[in-house]
This record gives structure tokens, C-alpha cells and sequence, in this order.
């Protein structure tokens, strides 16, 4: 016999014991579950099998089709973002999976349109209701399971179909969080579940990284000085503007800050992300400043971040912490 026809006898003996071994020995002989093929080439299995996880918890139809955005976004490597159009036909989600941690940390329902009536029923009456419904998420993400931790308020989302945009009642269930009793700007829990749905209508989960240490620290001033630097050359100031004013140093805050994924360029013609690690919560000044807008006149109180070791922008946004 020729050798080729031994090797390839040997080879399905070997194959048949093996699996007759596997039955008797009770072992699984199943595959694992693979992305279906009418998915985008750009999900991978790791992806899909922890989005559709999320998607559970929120009682979310499922999976129909799943597009990566990501390259559309600009994202940060470290994470990716798809369009989910559900098996039903009836609901469309946005999602942003952090491939670093494994998880889902955002997530927005966008087509909603059982809230669009004029006067939607309430059906979630009370914080303790909405508390509830948001149960499976807060443990998702192991943070603490007493309603004493968050903060929650009525508030509502903006609801989308047959080509309407209507606000619609909701209740938000919020945790800031902190490190060594101050403050982390940008970091925090957030989940809006529909008073008129009982479903979950977006979550929002940004963890405290790991935060770094100054070995040495600029005063409060000189951060001033850094932020009348930044804006007076931002693109922000020089195009939306009529004029800025950075405020006093008295109102200048200690802070943790989490540096945003692509803020506005206040720092040459570099985003965030070219010069600070957006993987670090960073010892800050918080500095307040106002702007006045070309088009309304219209004065809107903002911060920018300044690092207390290295005088560099770390970020900044919506001042809503002032008194």
C-alpha cells in the first residue's frame, strides 16, 4: 500500500477514536459562536459576542446587521464604534465597545417611537422604579448596588421617528466619580431609562483610569497664565468668539481630569490626544473661563483643564460645577 494511503488511514483512525473518546467522556464537540457572515468584515468575535451580551441586559431586540464606524470617528485605537439595526426592524442603537476592558461604555437607543405622543404615559413613576431597571447594567460594570450612591433625577432624552425629534420624559441614574476625595472630571456612570417604556435609553460608562502623580506642581497662577495662552491661539476662540474671560484665580479648582477623546485643539493645531495620554487621569487646575458667541451673543461658562505637573491641556468642556 502506498504510503500516502497509510498516512491518511492512520489519520481518520485517529480522528474516529478521538471522537468516540470525546462522547463517552461527555466533552462538547460543538464549535464556538463565530460572527454571523451578513455582519461587517470589521467585527470580531470578541466584539460581537460582548455587544450582544450588553444588548441582553438592556432587552434590546438584537443584532440584525452591525456596521464599525470607527474609522468614520476618528475613535482612539484602543476603541471601536458600530450601528446596530435590530432583528425587528424597529429600533437602531449606537454603541462604542473599548476593546482594552472588553465592555460596552456607550450605548444610545435612537429610534424610540412609542415615546413620540403628545403626552406619553408615564409607567416609571419613581426613582426606586428606574433604580431598578438599571440593575443588570450598574452590576455589568461592578459599581455599587445602593440606590444611596447615585444621583437620580427626571430629565428627558430626544426621541426619533417617522421623521420627528420630540423630547420625551426619562429618569437619569448618575455616579461621579473621584480619586482621593477630589473630583474626576470626565469620569462617570450615567443611564437614562424612558419613564413611558421602562427600557434603558443610554448608558454612558467612563472609568477612573490610572491616575499619575506630579512630581512637581505649577501654581495656580501660572495655570492661568498656560490657559490665556491656549485659548488666546485656539481655533475654538478665533472662529466661535466674539470674545473670552478666563476667570480669577480664586475660582481656580483643584481637580482629577480624564482627558477628552477629541477635544478642540487648544493646543497648537494637536488634538487632546497629542499630548496627554488619554489612558491617564491627570492632577489638574481647572480653569473657568466665559465665551461670548459670534452668531447670538450668547455667554456660556466653560473650563480647560491644566495639568499641575507639566502646564499642558488635559481637556475641558461645560463649566456645570460653578457656584
Amino acid at each position: 500500500m502506498p504510503r500516502s494511503s497509510v498516512t491518511l488511514t492512520a489519520m481518520i483512525t485517529a480522528f474516529l477514536l478521538y471522537f468516540q473518546f470525546a462522547l463517552a467522556a461527555g466533552e462538547p464537540v460543538e464549535s464556538s459562536p463565530v460572527v454571523p457572515e451578513r455582519l461587517d468584515r470589521g467585527v470580531t468575535e470578541a466584539q460581537y459576542l460582548g455587544i450582544v451580551k450588553f444588548l441582553e441586559l438592556v432587552n434590546h431586540p438584537g443584532i440584525h446587521f452591525m456596521t464599525d464606524r470607527t474609522r468614520e470617528q476618528q475613535w482612539h485605537r484602543s476603541k471601536s464604534h458600530f450601528s446596530v439595526d435590530s432583528q425587528d426592524g424597529a429600533d437602531y442603537a449606537s454603541i462604542v465597545y473599548d476593546n482594552m476592558d472588553e465592555q460596552v461604555i456607550e450605548y444610545l437607543r435612537e429610534s424610540v417611537p412609542e415615546d413620540l405622543c403628545a403626552k406619553p404615559e408615564v409607567i416609571v413613576q419613581s426613582r426606586e422604579q428606574a433604580f431598578r431597571i438599571v440593575g443588570p447594567v450598574i452590576r455589568y460594570y461592578s459599581l455599587p448596588d445602593s440606590i444611596q450612591d447615585y444621583d437620580i433625577s427626571e430629565t428627558t432624552f430626544l426621541a426619533a421617528a417617522s421623521g420627528k425629534i420630540e423630547e420625551a420624559p426619562a429618569w437619569e441614574i448618575r455616579k461621579d466619580f473621584t480619586i482621593q476625595e477630589l473630583p474626576c472630571r470626565n469620569s462617570f456612570f450615567s443611564c437614562c431609562v424612558s419613564a413611558a417604556r421602562s427600557i434603558v435609553v443610554s448608558v454612558v460608562y467612563f472609568r477612573v483610569p490610572a491616575q499619575e502623580e506630579p512630581e512637581t506642581v505649577i501654581s495656580g497662577q501660572q495655570a492661568r497664565e498656560y490657559a490665556e495662552m491656549y485659548l488666546g491661539r485656539s481655533d475654538l476662540i478665533r472662529f466661535y468668539a466674539e470674545k473670552y474671560q478666563v476667570m480669577g484665580v480664586v475660582e481656580i479648582r483643584r481637580v482629577f481630569a480624564r482627558p477628552n477623546e477629541d477635544w478642540a485643539p487648544y493646543y497648537g493645531q494637536g488634538r487632546t490626544s497629542d499630548v496627554v495620554s488619554l489612558d491617564t487621569a491627570y492632577l489638574c487646575w481647572e480653569v473657568p473661563f466665559d465665551m461670548w458667541s459670534k452668531n447670538s451673543g450668547m455667554r456660556t461658562h466653560n473650563v480647560i483643564w491644566i495639568t499641575m505637573e507639566s502646564g499642558k491641556p488635559a481637556g475641558g468642556g461645560s463649566d456645570k460645577w460653578r457656584k
